[in-house]
């Protein structure tokens, strides 16, 4: 008679690890010829760690974009970090008008793959 044994394993899958990108507010009001700031917080979720590329769209025509300290940051698990997103408005009056700004953050670490 052959001698059977058996052992239980316990696999469980969860999804990657990501994190949340937040902004302090939803709106604001700036004049043309005015440097306006947007912070951006991302934290980490499920031990996310790597870097975090940033960009914006939907600014005004002629607009300039700096990120300070950069465009780009990492984070440890459990820390969140910020940065600022300045957009200098050209002193034009043919901007004035209601702009939807779409702040992304790309993390290439985990792409399903």
């Amino acid at each position: 008679m052959p001698i059977t044994k058996t052992a239980n394993f316990i696999l469980q899958v969860v999804s990657f690890p990501d994190f949340t990108l937040t902004l302090p507010s939803v709106s604001g009001l700036a004049f043309a010829g005015q440097v306006f700031p947007i912070l951006a917080n991302v934290t980490p979720i499920d031990q996310f760690a790597g870097e975090i590329v940033f960009s914006i769209s939907g600014h005004p025509a002629g607009s300039v974009v700096t990120f300070i300290p950069s465009n780009t940051l990492t984070i440890a698990p459990g820390i969140s970090k910020g940065i600022q997103i300045n957009i200098a408005i050209a002193a034009d009056n043919s901007l004035v008008g209601t702009y939807t700004i779409v702040v992304m953050a790309v993390s290439t670490i985990y792409n399903g793959g």
